[in-house]
């Protein structure tokens, strides 16, 4: 399976913990051998990229706080005392150790928790 078509499968978890939230998956971007995928809620936004030159997921979460709507990359979440908690609890998987697959279905539990803490 190529790399495109391995991310998109993988993302399976991701739409289902997304899906409780209230978000739907938007059409993928394709651009050369980048991928983009965008999940929708009223008022959030979570996008995915996938491609060189490392090939692995890339997270950009649109969400308002304090009334003012901003983008957090995983960096920017990590500042976030509850999302730092959650991540010290929940360590990544290290690269390799299972691909896109493992690093999605991280994602499926970091999002929601990092979308709970961006909203206290």
């Amino acid at each position: 399976m190529r790399a495109r078509e391995a991310f998109i499968a993988a993302l399976e978890p991701v739409k289902a913990s997304l899906a409780v939230r209230g978000f739907s998956m938007q059409s993928p971007e394709i651009g050369g051998f980048a991928t983009w995928i965008t999940f929708q809620a009223e008022r959030e936004r979570v996008t995915l990229a996938y491609g060189p030159p490392e090939y692995h997921i890339e997270l950009l979460i649109e969400a308002e706080q304090g009334g003012v709507s901003r983008r957090f990359s995983f960096g920017d979440l990590l500042r976030v005392p509850g999302v730092r908690a959650w991540v010290e609890a929940h360590p990544v998987e290290p690269r390799g150790a299972g691909g896109v697959g493992t690093e999605a279905e991280w994602f499926s539990r970091f999002i929601p928790a990092a979308l709970e803490a961006l909203a206290m």
